[in-house]
């Protein structure tokens, strides 16, 4: 048996990790990071990109192997990350959303749909506050519980996913506030490897009645 343990810490950034070593192979640890910064390529691909933000990590793992694929494919744990001040490329934030809905010629529930699934495709949101929690079963990301707060948006999902394949799978449930007299809900699903994620909106899933006549007077407020 041994041990392994090391600090490191710089510009406010602190990594530790310590874990025990049995029988030259298996691992079992704790890992924790702070004040992480976000690579601009650690999610790198058109639909959704995670393109700043200041991670905290604290993963607890058990692990077999001699190399990296080994001791990635055997890897179990439980983890929560904690990412603030963050953008996400690929959907837009919430003033956006209401423009591209009310620019329309013609505002109708089918229309507003129409935009609101385009504006899930393009833009910024800049987010406060992005949890992740949940566990690592061998390699595969157990049914893992997010929550993402920004401006007049509140998203909470699931994200599940396969470390060695580095596919994703997001299930989420998108509140729009203010959009209407009313919250609108939406569910957006985002899966596919983490170069090529594919996403859509599930229109049967509205939960609120859009209030149009809503819309149509901000319609007036922004081009009058």
């Amino acid at each position: 048996p041994g041990s392994l343990e090391f600090n490191i810490q710089k510009a406010g950034r602190l990594l530790k990790l310590s874990s025990e070593i049995l029988n030259n192979r298996i691992f079992t640890g704790k890992l924790s990071v702070e004040n992480f910064v976000i690579p601009n390529d650690l999610m790198n691909n058109e639909l959704m990109n995670l393109t700043s933000g200041l991670m905290n990590l604290n993963l607890d793992f058990r692990t077999d192997g001699m190399n990296i694929y080994q001791l990635t494919s055997n890897l179990s744990g439980s983890f929560k990350a904690n990412i603030k001040n963050g953008t996400i490329k690929g959907i837009s934030d919430y003033d956006t959303i209401l423009r591209n809905v009310v620019e329309l010629s013609n505002i109708t529930t089918n229309n507003i749909l129409y935009a609101l699934e385009n504006s899930f495709k393009s833009g910024m949101l800049n987010f406060t506050n992005l949890v992740i929690e949940g566990k690592i079963d061998m390699a595969e990301i157990v049914k893992s519980a997010f929550t993402l707060s920004s401006k007049n948006i509140l998203v909470t999902g699931f994200v599940s996913g396969n470390l060695i394949k580095k596919s994703l799978n997001i299930e989420s449930l998108f509140e729009i506030k203010n959009l209407s007299t009313e919250t609108l809900n939406l569910i957006y699903n985002i899966k596919g490897f983490i170069n090529n994620l594919g996403g859509e909106v599930d229109t049967s899933a509205i939960m609120s009645k859009i209030n149009t006549s809503y819309l149509q007077k901000k319609k007036k407020e922004i081009f009058n």
